[in-house]
């Protein structure tokens, strides 16, 4: 189910000619057999939920933080979220699970 999402993103990122790093945007899509992990941030410890569909659950304990998921933006991956989550939060989650799923 990913590799197909990924290859529908991929063939419309193609289409509308916007270049982007290719590695990294495969780390963040490809999660690493699912499995949950743990990410620190600051004093707070987080479990992150990789989910089918190229979401993340964010947890901290048993309470649900949000959604976040990758966007392509040029070179690099902008992190974004229906959620009602800080931008600097929700990058900084992004980057550190970029960060391990490379």
């Amino acid at each position: 189910m990913i590799v197909t999402y990924m290859a529908m993103l991929l063939d419309k990122l193609l289409i509308y000619g916007i270049a982007f790093n290719l590695k990294t945007l495969m780390s963040v899509y490809c999660c690493h057999g699912m499995d949950s992990f743990e990410i620190q941030l600051l004093e707070h410890r987080f479990t992150i939920e990789p989910l089918e569909n190229g979401l993340y659950r964010i947890m901290e304990g048993e309470n649900k933080v949000g959604v976040i998921f990758p966007e392509p933006d040029g070179e690099q991956v902008k992190w974004a979220t229906q959620d009602e989550l800080g931008d600097g939060f929700v990058q900084q989650v992004g980057e550190l699970i970029t960060e391990h799923n490379m």
